[in-house]
């Protein structure tokens, strides 16, 4: 019975009461925890597949934005000035970065035959 009682104080004390080099394991494991801490750590598990979601649907947003040009609308103004618009006005109104000579030659051929 005696050994039996040692066996369970000896247990208890092992268990309930810490050794002398109890504070610095402690102290080891968070700061070997405190450098592994990455970005997906501070989010909660469940959480996670919702933000790589969402960043994913933020990324595909932002590459159609860039690589689609949107076209703007014809204005009731717009539409009728166009229909007012020659050949020449046409090419100049056009967005063409072409500045050289062959252009300004384009456009006096085209406004001689007017």
């Amino acid at each position: 019975m005696k050994k039996i009682e040692e066996f369970f104080r000896q247990e208890r004390q092992r268990v309930f009461l810490p050794d002398a080099y109890f504070v610095q394991r402690v102290m080891a494991r968070l700061s070997r925890k405190a450098e592994d801490v990455g970005v997906w750590d501070m989010v909660r598990k469940p959480s996670r597949s919702v933000l790589v979601l969402a960043v994913a649907m933020l990324l595909c947003f932002f590459a159609l934005d860039v690589f689609i040009p949107v076209m703007p609308q014809l204005g009731p103004v717009d539409m009728t000035l166009e229909s007012e618009q020659g050949p020449v006005e046409t090419r100049v109104l056009s967005g063409t970065e072409d500045d050289g000579q062959e252009f300004i030659q384009e456009l006096i051929a085209m406004e001689g035959e007017q």
